[in-house]
């Protein structure tokens, strides 16, 4: 069992409604009663290609003592349950008041991340708030959604408009769930284990570099090897807003002013406004490319010396990198030169990557 920064478990078992008795554990332990109650929101995805589930989750809440509170509430997976107007919430929270849950009772949410953000949305507005045990099926949300701290929901055609505290007594993890999913929603899951990677874990994303080309071939096996890193790498190294500090910023606000500075400097009285403002504007670029330059180059860096060592091959491999993207020689050169030093300097790659969110404004780089 691996504990986050939040301190509820988290349980990576196989056929979690078999032989294993970790669910059942996990919510005797959550509810801390002698007969617990579990009312089961799910993904119509994962009830209908997992023929026999219901009969399955019948039979393990009977022998380990567990009742089920109401009846189970099945939605269709996607970002259309939490856009429909509120119309799945509210039937969700009422099947919830129907029900009668109380302290002695637990939401069990079973699906990906729409299903786990609308269970938990409706209850953490039930009766002040009803214990909520995520069961993440998909692997994106076995590696994020099922670790946020809060659950939201879609308002005027805005994404995750509307959002609540909502902090899951425990995480239980089958990768069993994601054998079935679509060869895309396979795909895109590994994004989010890279993402949190960059952020965090220098390590990780290597782990994960290595792991690519099975994962690909869709092997079960990777996507567990990976699961499993990001739960430790969670555990390990607690929210990334630790690294967010201002002497991250600072040189990138420095580059910024310089550049500023300089396009100044070069004007004179006799400028017109007009000059002035492209010279100020081609040194905001130029800064900015450099600052661009430098904050990749330092996460870059990290990454690199997370297994103690930095090669020539990887400096030359990120000397590579930047002259594809079409950087100047310039900007190449102090990218360079800010690769070498950050390597060894204290800093962390929260603080380079909070460096880079500053620089670049455009919105899915940023979330990368």
């Amino acid at each position: 069992m691996l504990k986050n920064y939040y301190r509820y478990p988290t349980e990576i078992v196989e056929d979690i409604f078999g032989e294993s008795p970790r669910l059942a554990e996990t919510i005797f332990a959550t509810t801390r009663v002698e007969a617990p109650r579990m009312f089961i929101a799910a993904d119509y995805n994962v009830v209908n290609r997992h023929e026999g589930l219901g009969a399955k989750i019948g039979r393990y809440v009977r022998e380990h003592g567990i009742g089920i509170a109401g009846s189970p509430e099945v939605f269709s997976g996607g970002e259309k349950v939490k856009a429909d107007g509120m119309q799945s919430l509210q039937a969700l929270a009422g099947a919830m008041l129907e029900a009668k849950l109380g302290a002695g009772d637990c939401v069990v949410a079973i699906g990906g991340g729409t299903v786990l953000d609308l269970a938990g949305y409706a209850a953490a507005q039930v009766r002040g708030g009803v214990k909520l045990v995520r069961v993440p099926t998909t692997p994106a949300a076995m590696m994020d959604a099922a670790f946020a701290d809060y659950a939201a929901i879609d308002s005027t055609s805005v994404k995750d408009a509307l959002r609540v505290p909502s902090v899951p007594a425990a995480v239980v993890i089958d990768v069993g769930f994601a054998k079935t999913v679509l060869d895309g929603v396979w795909r895109g899951g590994i994004g989010e284990a890279v993402r949190h990677a960059v952020a965090a874990d220098a390590t990780l994303l290597k782990k994960i570099v290595k792991l690519a080309p099975a994962y690909r071939n869709r092997d079960s096996a990777a996507l567990s090897e990976i699961v499993e890193a990001v739960c430790a790498s969670r555990q390990k190294k607690g929210p990334t807003a630790f690294g967010l500090v201002l002497a991250a910023i600072y040189p990138i606000r420095k580059a910024l002013r310089g550049g500023l500075n300089a396009a100044a400097k070069g004007s004179s009285s006799e400028q017109t406004y007009e000059r002035r403002r492209r010279a100020e504007t081609y040194g905001a670029s130029q800064a900015r490319e450099r600052a661009f330059c430098a904050s990749a180059a330092a996460i870059l860096a990290k990454m690199a010396k997370a297994d103690g060592r930095v090669t020539e091959s990887e400096i030359a491999s990120v000397e590579r990198a930047f002259a594809r993207l079409g950087f100047s020689a310039a900007a190449r050169r102090y990218a360079i030169n800010v690769f070498r030093e950050a390597k060894d300097d204290s800093r962390t790659v929260y603080e380079y990557a909070r460096a880079f969110a500053e620089i670049v404004q455009d919105g899915p780089v940023r979330e990368i």
